[in-house]
């Protein structure tokens, strides 16, 4: 519920920093709206969230947005180019075909749960710089990305 989540007064920073990470699981899970569930909630669901509070930060004096991203998803580092597989959105014939099951993967190949993450990050990078280039200038909104580190005692490595 969107109304229940705002305030009063404009919503002045977003931190988007839900993450799934499977990368044992052989058969991707879905999302209730038939994502694959990794792109779902890393990418998709922040990118509709943002859309959605656009409005109401850009009424807002200081406005930031950040998109967690990750080190896995840049393949210029060692933890996204040397650690297999590579983040690879193809030419995104995956999104070209709705990107809903089956369809699994934003390249519209087989699932792989390790890269089914290091793509959703990708789109998160991409994202936060089209976001930028789109909206900063006309909204003064600040949307950036950032990587907070490994933690690797946290669930997500389960």
């Amino acid at each position: 519920n969107l109304k229940a989540f705002k305030a009063a007064r404009p919503l002045t920073h977003l931190i988007c920093n839900a993450a799934v990470y499977k990368p044992k699981d052989p058969e991707p899970a879905w999302t209730d709206d038939g994502f694959e569930m990794s792109m779902g909630v890393n990418h998709l669901g922040h990118f509709l969230l943002v859309h959605l509070l656009m409005d109401d930060m850009s009424r807002a004096k200081g406005a930031r947005v950040c998109i967690v991203g990750s080190i896995t998803g840049n393949t210029n580092t060692v933890g996204g180019g040397l650690v297999y597989p590579q983040a690879d959105l193809g030419k995104l014939q995956g999104f070209e075909k709705g990107a809903k099951k089956p369809v699994a993967m934003a390249d519209g190949k087989p699932f792989f749960g390790a890269k089914a993450y290091k793509d959703s990050k990708v789109c998160n990078m991409m994202t936060v710089s089209e976001l930028n280039r789109l909206y900063h200038k006309d909204t003064g909104i600040v949307f950036s990305s950032m990587y907070p580190g490994c933690i690797a005692e946290t669930a997500l490595f389960r």
